[in-house]
């Protein structure tokens, strides 16, 4: 029969009565009494409770981010659940590791993430949420090459001297910054 026990170590043996009197106990079957210990339920989440951060969430490309919690620790082992607040972002589900990594995001967006921590036993008992932290992807490159394309003069080359040229570029646009390279074709 399930009878609610408490905490403790309990033994249990068979003694068998039939209606002549006639006994049977454990030790006549050739089995000893068994020892059944009862441990209490286990109503405690894993620590650090709220979970904690050992590594936020930094970008590990134009489409990922990667991120670290702080181990929790609880007698029956512990599960990590990442949830990202951003939509397009995803959660990890539960999972034995510390460590996640969101992929297929988008890039040059901030991603904000908070995780949490529950342990193995029958209750699966849960911590609280992180603080939230965030990372932003990184932008995709830059494959477009400054305006005007090409370039142009707004003073072509003349002289200033007996020994010198002068020459100006046409302002030129890009949102990485620009720079200037001016190519000599005579000699000398």
């Amino acid at each position: 029969a399930d009878i609610p026990l408490s905490a403790g170590d309990y033994w249990y043996g068979i003694h068998v009565n039939d209606n002549a009197g006639n006994y049977m106990n454990e030790r006549m079957a050739g089995v000893g009494p068994i020892h059944v210990t009862v441990t209490p339920p286990d109503t405690t989440p894993p620590t650090p409770n709220p979970s904690t951060w050992a590594t936020g969430p930094y970008a590990t490309g134009t489409t990922s981010i990667s991120m670290t919690a702080t181990m929790a620790s609880d007698p029956s082992g512990v599960q990590y659940y990442f949830h990202c607040l951003t939509s397009g972002g995803h959660d990890s589900g539960w999972q034995a590791s510390a460590t996640y990594v969101d992929t297929g995001l988008s890039p040059n967006i901030t991603y904000t993430y908070q995780v949490m921590t529950r342990d193995n036993s029958p209750s699966q008992n849960q911590g609280s949420y992180s603080a939230s932290a965030a990372a932003t992807t990184q932008p995709p490159p830059d494959t477009t090459p400054p305006t005007p394309n090409p370039s142009t003069w707004a003073t072509g080359p003349h002289a200033t001297g007996t020994t010198s040229i002068s020459m100006t570029a046409t302002t030129a646009s890009d949102p990485s910054g620009v720079q200037y390279y001016f190519n000599c074709l005579s000699t000398g």
